[in-house]
């Protein structure tokens, strides 16, 4: 299987913190929502722990985009759908907005419904103004810094999807735009039998 490629082994450490803080796995994607404020599209916290044991597919939006965001949230539900009964239940998707002054739980609820997404394992997240500009630089995601000045908020930002695994760990990232359906399910079913 060929699910981690070299050059993702930059990516897994680009994620790793400067300095380790007690009770976080350093090596985590998920280390910089360590301490953050984000929310659910119920405005219920959100804790990485509530993800453990599960694949994850991660990406960014906002909801007032017209183009990539919603094809993609489109090609997720496909990748979604197509997977058996039994892999479903071990995959859960997040979507984590670029624009927290406009996307409210309510707005993300109503973005949710807009789409046609059934939301029992597919976590929409909005954080405050300092932790989403926290994420956005931890993840590079209007490139490098050089890059991020020019850069057109929100519409400029990364189209990468993410694919976590039961233990956190950066496993793959995908090109977004277009997403390869056939192979994010593919990739998911071959992670899955790493843990049988």
């Amino acid at each position: 299987m060929q699910l981690v490629h070299r050059s993702l082994l930059v990516l897994i450490l680009a994620f790793m913190p400067l300095s380790a803080q007690s009770g976080v796995d350093k090596t985590s994607f998920y280390y910089p929502f360590h301490n953050a404020q984000f929310v659910d599209q119920h405005g219920k916290p959100f804790s990485s722990a509530m993800l453990e044991d599960k694949m994850v597919l991660f990406h960014f939006i906002f909801t007032q985009c017209s183009n990539v965001c919603p094809v993609q949230i489109k090609a997720l539900n496909k990748v979604k759908q197509s997977l058996s009964p039994a892999l479903k239940a071990k995959v859960h998707f997040v979507s984590v907005s670029l624009d927290p002054m406009h996307d409210t739980p309510t707005v993300l609820t109503a973005f949710a419904k807009r789409m046609h997404i059934e939301t029992n394992a597919w976590t929409f997240l909005t954080g405050d103004f300092d932790s989403t500009q926290a994420l956005i630089s931890r993840l590079r995601l209007f490139g490098h810094p050089e890059q991020a000045k020019n850069a057109k908020k929100p519409n400029d930002h990364s189209t990468n999807i993410w694919l976590i695994d039961p233990k956190g760990r950066l496993m793959q990232r995908y090109s977004g735009s277009p997403l390869d359906v056939s192979r994010v399910s593919k990739e998911l079913l071959q992670l899955d039998s790493l843990y049988q």
